[in-house]
């Protein structure tokens, strides 16, 4: 991966990340006060620790709005686990020496250090997603509103208002919650249908 490639998966998670952020606030203004308006908060909450996540593995910069060299080299440094491209201070190039340990057991220490913090953050990823399912409690929340006691009917006429209200209301929930989600992943996979957590950890990691 380039630090160009780097910078690219960088700004397509961030632009969604925002765009989710700009919808959770819209759509609190339609569902604050209600269980749904808790949903939302778990939500934001959740994508909120998965870009965390990819911070702490090395996918998002944690300095600025895009990756310098520094960042660049300390993210490839984190995602090579197994040691194969970065194996000591030799590896480290010249003009990145002053912003990183100038003793090499220090610098052993640092490398171990980074590549634990990117493996943990890969193993936290593997539980969001189910996390968030099991968290979100208003399920059955349109369910709820759409239906009304056996003894009641409504007209024509406030069924064609009421019920396309909620289907309205019930698809743009449903948008974002699938937006949400998909941004729990790393950013690397971002938009990634197939996409298998635990077979891309065990391939980094095992």
């Amino acid at each position: 991966m380039t630090i160009k490639q780097a910078n690219e998966i960088d700004s397509a998670y961030e632009k969604q990340y925002d765009e989710f952020n700009k919808q959770h606030d819209f759509l609190k203004t339609v569902f604050g006060r209600t269980p749904l308006g808790d949903d939302l908060d778990t939500l934001m909450d959740k994508v909120s620790d998965a870009r965390w996540l990819n911070v702490k593995a090395g996918w998002l910069s944690d300095t600025s709005d895009k990756f310098d060299r520094l960042d660049y080299f300390v993210a490839r440094l984190k995602q090579d686990y197994r040691g194969k491209l970065i194996k000591s201070l030799a590896d480290v190039p010249d003009d990145l020496r002053e912003e990183l340990p100038d003793d090499e057991a220090e610098f052993q220490a640092f490398m171990a250090e980074e590549r634990e913090t990117c493996y943990s953050a890969y193993d936290e990823m593997t539980c969001l997603r189910s996390d968030a399912e099991e968290e979100l409690v208003a399920n059955d929340y349109f369910d709820t509103i759409g239906s009304q006691p056996s003894d009641f009917e409504l007209s024509l006429y406030e069924e064609k208002c009421l019920l396309p209200l909620v289907e309205n209301l019930e698809r743009l929930w449903n948008k974002h919650k699938a937006v949400g989600f998909g941004l729990m992943c790393m950013a690397s996979h971002l938009g990634d249908t197939d996409y298998d957590l635990s077979l891309t950890r065990a391939l980094m990691f095992d």
